[in-house]
């Protein structure tokens, strides 16, 4: 199948654009008979090979043509090149700056932005939700990480002399 052998799937235009004709009920049809996948990537549905290890690899090579996820200028983010984000500057973020961020991204990103930056980025994609919701609300804790009361319990030493 025409699918299984390309390097980074097929979105419905660019098959319509190769093959000349509709293909957008046949493609439905194959991805309910589970003889393709199919991730929505910006914004349109992509279609993969369903053989997991293949369908993973066209899946990296599609996100890797994507357009860099800042707008600043300069060269693209090292996320786009690889499945884990070895990007420096998120190296150095604690942990509500990284959330932030990646909310920040997701919301650039739009529809399905949440799962692409958890993948890219390599954190939990409740992290990027949770992240993305506190900029919409605007909801920051600008004093420290956490807010009043939030992380690990301080532990108490044992003073007494045995």
């Amino acid at each position: 199948m025409l699918i299984e052998q390309s390097d980074k799937g097929y979105s419905v235009s660019e098959l319509r654009v190769r093959l000349g004709v509709d293909v957008k009920e046949a493609l439905l049809q194959l991805y309910k008979e589970h003889r393709v996948n199919r991730e929505e990537i910006a914004g349109r549905y992509v279609y993969f090979c369903s053989e997991s290890k293949r369908g993973r690899r066209q899946h990296l090579r599609r996100l890797e043509e994507q357009p860099p996820l800042s707008t600043a200028e300069g060269p693209p983010c090292a996320c786009t090149r690889s499945k884990r984000c070895n990007n420096p500057l998120l190296q150095c973020m604690d942990e509500q700056q990284r959330r932030l961020f990646a909310g920040l991204e997701s919301l650039r990103f739009g529809h399905g932005g949440d799962s692409m930056i958890s993948t890219l980025f390599n954190i939990d994609n409740r992290t990027v939700a949770r992240g993305r919701s506190e900029l919409l609300q605007r909801d920051i804790e600008i004093d420290g990480i956490r807010k009043k009361g939030g992380g690990r319990k301080a532990i108490k030493k044992n003073t007494s002399n045995h």
